[in-house]
């Protein structure tokens, strides 16, 4: 243990405690001499103004209980561990971020490379043995994700041009509710004016946003967590039918170890697994059900089957013709 983190774990003690502690039990917890202890508390006193007393008395070290309050440690204090993991966000925030958050982020990342760097470990090796692999990621221009985030966090409704799936484009008043980054995109919950109900939109395929000055919708927690959370898929809405998907033996250990839909039901058919998901748009239960063919069959409702036969169609012809 070094320096940093002794010091970090005896403040977290200090401050956690008004009874003294000696210095044998101290050495005992960090599991370091007691010569050591003694060493880091005169550190403490000298260079941070740690407000430590000694009480001859009870033979230990404490807090002066008058001080405790006022006094934290200076700066950006953190142990070993904590400065890792943030470090490992910093560096997936790089890769996922497509360069959104890194001029913001850029101080913060210096000032952690240096605390780093005085505890001997090296922030580009840390960086060069993490490896994020971002698939199908759509980057939305900066201005857009700003200009939904400004209105989303000052509650400030904002007009925006949608181009949607089938490439129609509409002009839409929007009271943004929650952003989500989902598979590697993101996406806006919003109370849609003109649809007046709940929608989710791409961020990527907001083409242009106005704030507006009119307050934005508030949509209750409740309501929005009913509405996202009982269809499968980010374009969620009230679920109209029930998929009945059976997966053979080869993958149905693999999926029953994943979690697909809040309300899921499950049971085992022998060594195959049946899975149950109510959804109401199938776009992307489909493509999920793609990824696994050969190894699922579709037997609920007879329109999913179909929707999927219609895809396997379509693609053998384009590749097999």
């Amino acid at each position: 243990m070094d320096k940093f983190n002794r010091i970090w774990q005896l403040h977290q003690e200090f401050s956690n405690r008004r009874v003294p502690v000696k210095i044998v039990d101290l050495a005992e917890q960090l599991g370091c001499s007691e010569k050591t202890i003694s060493r880091t508390l005169r550190q403490m006193q000298a260079e941070l103004n740690a407000p430590l007393e000694y009480l001859r008395e009870y033979h230990g070290w404490r807090y002066s209980p008058d001080l405790t309050e006022d006094f934290e440690l200076p700066g950006l204090w953190m142990n070993e561990s904590e400065l890792i993991s943030l470090i490992m966000l910093l560096s997936i925030l790089e890769t996922f971020g497509n360069g959104l958050l890194n001029q913001e982020m850029r101080r913060a990342d210096a000032y952690i490379t240096k605390l780093l760097e005085d505890r001997g470990l090296d922030r580009s090796a840390i960086g060069a043995k993490l490896k994020v692999l971002p698939i199908a990621q759509k980057t939305p221009p900066s201005k857009t994700l700003y200009s939904i985030s400004e209105a989303l966090f000052k509650g400030r409704q904002a007009s925006i041009q949608y181009v949607d799936f089938e490439q129609q484009t509409s002009e839409r008043t929007i009271s943004p509710q929650t952003l989500v980054y989902y598979r590697d995109n993101w996406y806006l919950d919003a109370w849609c004016h003109w649809r007046e109900d709940i929608r989710t939109f791409s961020i990527a395929r907001i083409t242009d946003v106005r704030l507006q000055d009119a307050t934005a919708k508030s949509i209750e927690k409740a309501a929005l967590e009913r509405h996202f959370s009982e269809s499968y898929g980010i374009f969620a809405g009230q679920p109209t039918r029930l998929a009945k998907l059976k997966f053979a033996p080869s993958i149905a250990r693999e999926i029953s170890m994943q979690h697909w839909h809040g309300k899921q039901k499950s049971e085992w058919i022998g060594q195959s697994y049946l899975l149950e998901i109510p959804y109401h748009k199938s776009e992307e239960l489909e493509m999920d059900i793609m990824r696994y063919l050969p190894h699922v069959e579709v037997l609920e409702p007879v329109e999913l089957k179909a929707a999927v036969a219609a895809r396997i169609r379509e693609s053998y012809e384009k590749f097999c013709n």
